[in-house]
């Protein structure tokens, strides 16, 4: 290859970088304008109870979380800190939500849960609540089910803020949190 080949792919690899720099600051820019204007750029997250997500077919204490199964098929563990109230603190804790990468879910706590639920994160966070939801099958399908067990988590648990719910996810989980934001935009 030429010389001069090579610098015009290089500067094209340079160019086409610097415009995708300039767009995720350009997002990151408008996402902080819209949170210091106090404008919220997601709808509502409107709470609807069902049954099947609420009720828990069983339920175990493991240390510091909360394994739980439900007659939906989802399980999922539950970490809320010790200094809080689930009753009484009303809407005052943020909710972190992971979703773990394809065949992982039986690791899914001490691989991903235990990084938000860790005394450098919780202090820095100002304290938040850790669910960690176990996929149905090997990976995560259905978003609107997903959220419906979100949503009634929330609901189980009144110290959990609706609106302040964030989602992380690992691998395959990662590309499900972005069908969830698309499918449910209010919790993503």
């Amino acid at each position: 290859m030429g010389e001069n080949k090579v610098k015009r792919i290089a500067i094209k690899v340079l160019i086409g970088f610097c415009i995708l720099l300039g767009l995720l600051i350009a997002g990151a820019v408008f996402v902080v304008i819209t949170y210091f204007n106090g404008r919220n750029i997601r709808p509502e997250n409107v709470l609807e109870y069902d049954g099947a997500y609420y009720w828990n077919e069983k339920q175990c204490p493991l240390g510091e979380w909360t394994y739980v199964e439900t007659p939906s098929g989802w399980n999922y563990y539950l970490y809320i800190p010790k200094d809080v109230d689930y009753e009484k603190d009303l809407a005052s804790v943020p909710l972190v939500v992971v979703f773990h990468g394809q065949s992982g879910k039986y690791t899914s706590v001490s691989r991903h849960g235990r990084v938000f639920k860790n005394k450098e994160f919780q202090e820095k966070s100002g304290g938040c609540a850790v669910l960690v939801l176990m996929s149905r099958i090997d990976y995560f399908t259905d978003p609107h089910s997903a959220a419906r067990l979100i949503r009634n988590v929330i609901i189980k648990y009144p110290c959990l803020d609706k609106e302040r719910v964030v989602t992380f996810g690992f691998s395959q989980g990662a590309m499900f949190v972005v069908n969830l934001a698309v499918a449910e935009p209010s919790l993503c």
